[in-house]
């Protein structure tokens, strides 16, 4: 696989896996868009890290496995606040994933896309309630 230039080398990880099963995204748009499947890194050029994170993982998309995790984390952190839960089947062809869980989410994982994927094509928005 041919991966985004913002990847630092030996990323993704080793110990990623082959990109399978549901996943949740959560998302800006009322319908999934480019946009919302930015890394942390694409949006902050030039910021420094959050505090444990690798430049790696800064270089994926953040999604969840857990739709109750989903739910704490947009009743918990405020710049998720609006955001809308976007569901989506993950395939190998679609890149690597690991668990990379946080203080709000045991169920997160950093997910990393080849180049040339239009992911806001297979994710639709779901209700969690």
């Amino acid at each position: 696989m041919n991966w985004p230039a913002h990847l630092p080398d030996n990323c993704p990880p080793q110990d990623a896996q082959d990109a399978t099963g549901e996943v949740y995204r959560l998302v800006n748009h009322n319908s999934p868009h480019p946009d919302d499947f930015r890394s942390w890194r694409e949006e902050n050029i030039s910021k420094d890290l959050p505090q444990g994170v690798t430049e790696c993982q800064a270089g994926g998309l953040s999604v969840y496995r857990d739709k109750a995790d989903v739910c704490r984390v947009i009743n918990r952190i405020p710049r998720f606040k609006k955001a809308q839960p976007a569901l989506g089947v993950l395939t190998p062809a679609l890149g690597k994933i690991l668990c990379t869980p946080s203080r709000s989410s045991q169920s997160h994982h950093t997910w990393w896309l080849p180049m040339g994927t239009q992911p806001w094509t297979i994710f639709q928005i779901v209700s969690i309630d």
